[in-house]
């Protein structure tokens, strides 16, 4: 619960 959340903000931090 939430952790898809987690995962999309970590790829657009690797994104950046």
């Amino acid at each position: 619960m939430g952790a898809q959340l987690y995962l999309q903000k970590f790829t657009l931090f690797v994104l950046l």
